[in-house]
């Protein structure tokens, strides 16, 4: 996708990596470089004369896990047409925003990249009793995490409960322009994790303070098939939040599009997917049809709590009859076999389960084991346990996914007609393709005119990043119903 004609004498790459942040020059010459055989035309974000694409890159999960893989989806994503990043102080305990800075930090010294072709956005919490200390704080953190002298877009995200008034807005931003004249950002905005937290004035607050701070470029918002408010919800002066952020030149960013959060969702009575949940993930699930769960599982299951029984540390004497002293530590992350089979009633949601996997479960029983592995009489029983412990989960997630494939399959199938009966390469999307595609096409409804410029996906794998920016049938088309309908 990129050429080799960026790569230029080391001065040249040298002066790239020192420069202060995105410019307009370069942001277009960034999509001078790429292919548009398989991305949505970019946008262009008025104040700042920048060039930004569609669909940028979600970083909020970015650092914990195989972080070698999220480096190489991050650079995937820069080679294929994505050139805005979106990251936070608090992401990953600051991890997200230095896996980040060295990503960019590599491909501009290798010369595939100029530090002006690229947007990189950070947020805080916004500062609560007047401590707008906070805000400076938190872009001094940014900074020296991802090692660079300047953020392009820095956020005031706003919690839910919080109330944004005109005087908070006025206070912050007086701040933020400070910040702007010392060189540390060049344009800031505000982001909520709901549109309940704007309020139903926001934009009436908007348009009364816009114009007055002339570097206030962006607002950034949850928008998907669910959560729909920010372009259907019309307040009170029969406005948009999205067209009063279009008439006001603001740059909108969209986030969450592949996580409902139910409890904040316009219709949640339409959400079916478990009984009570409270994350909805927009991804394909498989049926695992003509596999036989129900014994494959209890096999798992017996197999685990088998080992978890048999541990040698659980054994009363040594080998040579002495008795073994042990510290409870020593045994943690060594009954999830017992836990999960105990608490079934209660792990039913597909998505918190996975969660839970990836968060506890794994992390818990790897220290475990290799706290273990220090004595090589144990390896055995280790290698035995790691592979049953493996089996149980993937069956879990399998039985869970089952229930689940049916809904899924509905929604899938329901969100693939908002396009042309004759646009089959569509329905062949997967589900997560078609809920972030649905949210960049022009529709024929009531929200005809009304997108986010960016829309910010999580793509910290290269599979991920392939499926949102190098099918070819995530090209723009026409959606013959509105995204409310």
């Amino acid at each position: 996708v990129l050429t080799n004609a960026f790569r230029g004498p080391i001065w040249a790459r040298y002066i790239s990596s020192k420069a202060s942040g995105a410019t307009s020059n370069g942001t277009e010459a960034f999509f001078a470089r790429i292919s548009s055989a398989n991305i949505h035309p970019p946008r262009r974000a008025s104040k700042a004369g920048w060039t930004v694409s569609r669909i940028g890159f979600g970083a909020q999960r970015v650092g914990f896990g195989v972080v070698e893989t999220h480096r190489h989806a991050l650079k995937l994503s820069l080679r294929s047409g994505c050139n805005i990043i979106d990251t936070s102080g608090s992401y990953e305990q600051g991890h997200s925003e230095r896996v980040i800075g060295e990503v960019v930090k590599e491909m501009v010294e290798d010369g595939e990249l100029s530090r002006e072709q690229v947007i990189i956005v950070s947020k805080c919490m916004v500062p609560q009793g007047g401590k707008y200390a906070s805000i400076s704080d938190g872009i001094s953190s940014s900074l020296t995490h991802m090692n660079l002298s300047c953020l392009d877009i820095f956020l005031m995200n706003f919690e839910d409960g919080e109330s944004i008034s005109l005087d908070i807005l006025r206070s912050s931003f007086a701040v933020l322009e400070d910040e702007v004249a010392s060189g540390r950002i060049q344009y800031y905005g505000i982001a909520a994790d709901s549109f309940a937290t704007f309020g139903p004035n926001i934009t009436q607050l908007l348009s009364s303070i816009a114009n007055e701070f002339p570097h206030f470029l962006a607002v950034q918002y949850p928008l998907n098939i669910f959560e729909h408010h920010p372009i259907t919800h019309r307040t009170p002066s029969n406005n948009t939040l999205s067209d009063t952020a279009r008439r006001l030149n603001l740059l909108q960013l969209s986030t969450r599009p592949l996580n409902v959060n139910v409890s904040k969702a316009l219709h949640p009575e339409y959400v079916s997917m478990q009984a009570s949940p409270q994350l909805v993930r927009l991804a394909s699930v498989p049926s695992h049809e003509g596999k036989d769960l129900p014994h494959q599982l209890r096999d798992a299951f017996n197999a685990t709590i088998h080992l978890e029984k048999t541990c040698p540390l659980r054994a009363p004497v040594q080998d040579d009859g002495a008795p073994r002293h042990l510290p409870p530590s020593d045994l943690s992350g060594l009954s999830w076999g017992h836990i999960v089979a105990n608490n079934t009633d209660r792990l039913t949601d597909l998505w918190a389960w996975k969660h839970i996997v990836e968060r506890q479960i794994i992390p818990s029983y790897e220290i475990a084991l290799s706290r273990l592995a220090r004595d090589e009489r144990l390896l055995p029983w280790i290698v035995q346990y790691r592979l049953a412990l493996n089996q149980m989960l993937t069956q879990y997630t399998y039985a869970l996914e089952s229930n689940a494939a049916s809904d899924y399959a509905l929604l899938d199938g329901t969100l693939g007609r908002a396009w042309s009966h004759d646009d089959e390469g569509v329905r062949r999307l997967s589900l997560s393709q078609k809920a972030v595609k649905i949210l960049l096409d022009s529709s024929a409804g009531s929200d005809s005119c009304a997108r986010p410029d960016v829309v910010l996906v999580g793509m910290r794998r290269p599979e991920y990043v392939s499926q949102m920016l190098l099918d070819r049938h995530m090209m723009p088309s026409h959606l013959s119903k509105g995204i409310d309908e």
